[in-house]
């Protein structure tokens, strides 16, 4: 009675293959793992042998929900990437995406392919599980019946299933060891050279330093010392890792927050703030240490920005440093996307970056005014950006050209990823437009896509046994070979023709195939995390590109 309830309900068995999948997927084998999104499609073909089919409209709403969350985390990166700066990413995503897609078309007409496993060889081989969606909806879209609809979409998963294992451990095994040797390199010593000429110090995770990196101490001026009649800006040091500020000035009793044209007098007592050896140093220079605890005693703020100032955007660390709207305030993290990016003295910010500002409150919040809008903490998600997000993305797929029988059209899968990308870049630039938590943007995306292919899996489980009997080894094997084409094209292009840095090389070719186990097990290879400045910007490209080939798949294929 309770399984004939529960088996009546199949929205219930999609929950099912999702939380169990959620918790497969995290199951680690060495560098490999499914990831939840593979596992929840994989039980979703268990599940629906028991399960009726589940709606296609929930698949479909929580499918747009996925690809207007996806546009808008990648939009700010995509951007980006259309500039000079991000040239080479770009182009090592179009080749990826290129290469990827004519094996595909190739193999399925060598091999008598129906457009529903040329898809799935096309989303499983390059781990472009979002390909799914926007090939069963240009299937949705070819003039045939509805049990034919039913098959190739069917045929879609069934490919994917097969192809998605070879395609994540084949990108691991390229990135991380082929790869290397090819190119002829060690690939830690590489990432220290790397981090080297970037200025990044090379860091365990967990483990930091007791000796914090800035400290504030005061000292009562002395009439001998060197400081006397100066400047406040003539005395202050912005050297690289040896950074001293005038925070606070006591005068006469009275405490105030100087400007760098204060004159300092004797007896003054000034808070230096800046690293510690070198506020050491100065402070013995200009007169005595002492215990002014009031004068200590400002209000310190952590906080995160995204830079919307274009001003702040591909200049150095150290440049940053000498900015006068910089003063006092030290960037301690910086998110690209969804990735950490190492800071070194020469790392360059972008457009979209989050970074983690320390300072004295007064400075932090005004370099926050000038460089970008602060993500202050907050649980207010902004549906209407969402709903109307989707809704006009809809529209903009929907017009069509007819051509004989076959429509061309964007779709409204492609239309809602591209508003999404629009949204996303709108709130790179205008946050207090558009701006969504980002909790809230990975929860669209986590279970959004997640319960789409657990609810196509739960439609092709009952004949994916059959069909793997079938063309099991047929459909892997050409897996293997849309898995590795693009890899070696990118790494032929990416060396010998853009003359790509070899780690930062590596890390774009994770990205470019869009999936984030490669690059993990990259950076733990090489022991260093700075193969995320080449993986970001082809994985914001790719998430586009590949996502729409699965349509693209089907019409050169329909």
């Amino acid at each position: 009675m309770i399984l004939q309830t529960l088996s009546a309900s199949p929205e219930l068995g999609v929950f099912l293959a999702v939380g169990f999948g959620y918790w497969l997927g995290r199951l680690r084998l060495g560098s490999f793992s499914l990831g939840p999104v593979t596992a929840a499609l994989i039980l979703g073909l268990i599940v629906g042998n028991f399960w009726k089919e589940p709606s296609t409209d929930l698949r479909s709403g929580f499918f747009l929900l996925f690809l207007f969350a996806n546009g808008y985390s990648v939009g700010p990166q995509f951007m980006s990437a259309l500039k000079s700066s991000g040239a080479k990413p770009l182009v090592l995503s179009l080749v990826v995406s290129a290469t990827g897609l004519i094996s595909t078309v190739v193999l399925a007409k060598a091999l008598g392919l129906d457009a529903g496993l040329g898809a799935g060889l096309f989303s499983g081989a390059l781990t472009a599980s979002a390909a799914i969606g926007t090939a069963t909806d240009a299937i949705k879209g070819l003039p045939l019946s509805a049990e034919t609809v039913a098959r190739l979409t069917s045929h879609v998963v069934v490919a994917d299933a097969l192809c998605y294992i070879f395609g994540a451990i084949g990108v691991i095994w390229f990135t991380g060891s082929f790869g290397p040797r090819l190119l002829g390199i060690d690939v830690r010593e590489e990432a220290a050279a790397l981090e080297k000429r970037l200025g990044i110090e090379a860091k365990n995770a967990g483990v930091f330093s007791a000796r914090l990196p800035f400290t504030a101490r005061s000292f009562r001026l002395d009439a001998r010392g060197n400081a006397i009649g100066k400047r406040i800006g003539e005395i202050e040091i912005l050297e690289p890792g040896a950074t001293v500020f005038v925070a606070r000035l006591r005068r006469a009793g009275a405490i105030t927050e100087p400007t760098p044209d204060a004159v300092l007098q004797p007896a003054d007592t000034v808070v230096l703030y800046g690293h510690m050896q070198a506020v050491l140093r100065a402070g013995a220079e200009y007169g005595e240490e002492v215990a002014d605890e009031e004068l200590l005693d400002f209000p310190a703020e952590v906080l995160r920005v995204v830079i919307t100032n274009p001003q702040f955007c591909n200049r150095s660390g150290a440049d940053l440093r000498r900015l006068p709207e910089t003063r006092f305030v030290v960037i301690r993290s910086v998110r690209r996307g969804s990735q950490p990016v190492p800071l070194g003295t020469m790392t360059m910010l972008q457009l979209g970056d989050v970074v983690e500002l320390l300072g004295p409150q007064f400075a932090v919040e005004r370099l926050a005014r000038i460089a970008g809008y602060a993500l202050r903490p907050t649980v207010s998600t902004s549906l209407s950006t969402v709903a109307l997000g989707i809704f006009l993305g809809g529209i903009i797929g929907a017009p069509y050209l007819l051509i004989g029988s076959f429509k061309l059209t964007l779709g409204g899968t492609v239309g809602v990823l591209l508003l999404g990308v629009g949204v996303g870049l709108l709130s790179s630039i205008r946050p207090t437009l558009a701006r969504l938590p980002d909790a809230a943007v990975e929860l669209m995306r986590d279970i959004g896509l997640a319960v789409f292919v657990a609810s196509v899996g739960m439609m092709a489980g009952p004949v994916f046994i059959q069909a793997v009997r079938d063309l099991g080894l047929i459909i892997f094997l050409a897996g293997v070979v849309v898995t590795m084409v693009p890899q070696f094209a990118a790494l032929f292009v990416g060396h010998y023709i853009l003359r790509m840095n070899p780690i930062l090389l590596l890390g774009a070719l994770a990205g470019a195939q869009t999936y984030t186990g490669a690059l993990a097990a990259l950076q733990e290879k090489s022991g260093s995390s700075v193969a995320v400045l080449g993986y970001t910007v082809p994985y914001a490209i790719s998430n586009i590109l590949l996502t729409a080939g699965g349509g693209v798949v089907v019409a050169l294929l329909a």
